[in-house]
């Protein structure tokens, strides 16, 4: 049989990948929120072709979401409430935190037990259920004041109270990544709409996640149909598992996607 080298060799239909560099630093700032909700636009359109799947390949972001935040800052006791500082905390420092900011004689962290223990002279009460703040900014659950880490949970009142489980100040422990102009190929079994990559954040406070391909598992999507054969930009989101928007407080994250056929 007669090869025929220059067609069964060098197939014009062949495209071959190609690789993108994606950077927040890079982004649009009047069409983007922050660095963790932002559009970047294309210097020139990426020519997809036949390139349909989109395979992340490397992330780098940093852990700069803070423990305490608008969404978990405010105590409910005594039938008042006062907010906590937002920031990064430890056991100890968010111990501190909270003692000077409810005006109680004493607050510890036990590192045994990673509970809280809140005393003062006069008995007083914590109030989560009873304000009608089970969710929102109730700081009821980094607290540890629910039994099941989802309800929060009242307390009769007393002049010593402890958290009914461990406190968890490591939470999110991922982030998923919201491409628009792809398809998501994940579906959380829980909440939250469908997304396009997984990031587990592996890192303490300030330091550097860094996902690649070859090192955990293969994330492939797809590009949209409507898209055609061009890419003019892109918006890409950092969600947690029920879909609540991340303040990653605008640090800068890098990504490279390879498209291919």
């Amino acid at each position: 049989m007669k090869v025929d080298f220059l067609n069964d060799c060098f197939n014009e239909d062949i495209v071959e990948p190609l690789k993108i560099l994606i950077a927040s630093k890079e982004r649009n700032v009047t069409q983007s929120t922050n660095s963790g909700d932002c559009v970047i636009n294309a210097q020139q359109p990426i020519l997809l072709d036949k390139r349909r799947r989109a395979k992340l390949l490397y992330v780098a972001f940093f852990s700069s979401i803070y423990s305490i935040n608008d969404g978990n800052h405010t105590v409910y006791y005594g039938s008042s409430s006062v907010d906590i500082p937002n920031g990064v905390y430890s056991g100890t420092s968010l111990a501190s935190a909270l003692q000077t900011a409810m005006s109680i004689d004493s607050v510890t962290y036990s590192q045994t037990t990673k509970k809280f223990t809140f005393t003062d002279s006069g008995a007083f009460t914590f109030d989560w259920l009873s304000a009608g703040v089970a969710g929102g900014n109730s700081a009821y659950k980094i607290l540890g004041f629910t039994t099941d880490g989802i309800t929060p949970i009242d307390s009769a009142s007393a002049t010593t109270h402890v958290s009914t489980i461990p406190i968890n100040l490591s939470d999110p422990i991922s982030l998923r990544c919201i491409i628009d102009e792809l398809d998501g190929q994940f579906s959380g079994l829980g909440s939250g709409e469908d997304f396009t990559y997984y990031l587990p954040i592996v890192s303490g406070d300030g330091g550097i996640n860094a996902y690649k391909n070859n090192a955990y598992f293969e994330q492939i999507a797809f590009v949209k149909t409507i898209h055609g054969k061009t890419l003019n930009n892109l918006r890409i989101r950092f969600v947690t598992q029920d879909n609540t928007a991340v303040d990653i407080n605008n640090s800068e994250w890098e990504m490279i996607i390879e498209f291919s056929e």
